[in-house]
Order: structure tokens, then C-alpha cells, then sequence
């Protein structure tokens, strides 16, 4: 709005051009739910491994239970002159 950026995000730190994190996710609904994983770097759709799995992939499927909380590692290899990671997580359709 009026030209100022939202910034809600946190500085993520890489080690050889990978950034490694845990993802949260809360279902605060009473049901059963299936959710998506899909990341973007520099708003492009980019490949990456969630859950210590060798394969990249460029979306990730879970599952959460009624009010639960799940935790998965996600790893992404980014460029050294990336500036955004974002990630997006939908309720699968």
C-alpha cells in the first residue's frame, strides 16, 4: 500500500546454497484435513525435499488430524542471489 513493502517474514540463513527449516502447521479444525506445501523463490515455483526424503519435489502432500499440530523438515537450494523464499501452504482440494 503506498509503495511500502509488507514484511512479515524472518531472514532465513543458507549453508551452500540451501536453506533448511521446520515447518509448523496447526489444524485448529475439528476434521480431518489435507494440505499442500508449495515454495517459491523470487516468486518463481521451485523443487525441494520435505521430511528427509531424497527426491525433490515441487509440492508436498500432508495430512493433519483434528487439532494437531505437525512439524515436517523442509529443505530448498536457492540461488546466491535470491532475495524471497516464501512459502505456501493450501488446503488440498
Amino acid at each position: 500500500m503506498n509503495g511500502k513493502l509488507i514484511d512479515e517474514g524472518s531472514a532465513l540463513n543458507s549453508k551452500n546454497n540451501e536453506v533448511t527449516v521446520v515447518a509448523s502447521v496447526d489444524n485448529d479444525i475439528d476434521e480431518d484435513r489435507k494440505y499442500a506445501l508449495l515454495i517459491f523463490e523470487d516468486y518463481k515455483q521451485v523443487n525441494f525435499k520435505a521430511e528427509n526424503k531424497e527426491q525433490e519435489v515441487n509440492k508436498f502432500f500432508f495430512e493433519a488430524k483434528p487439532n494437531t499440530s505437525i512439524n515436517f523438515k523442509v529443505s530448498v537450494p536457492i540461488r546466491s542471489d535470491s532475495s524471497e523464499l516464501t512459502f505456501v501452504i493450501v488446503q488440498k482440494p
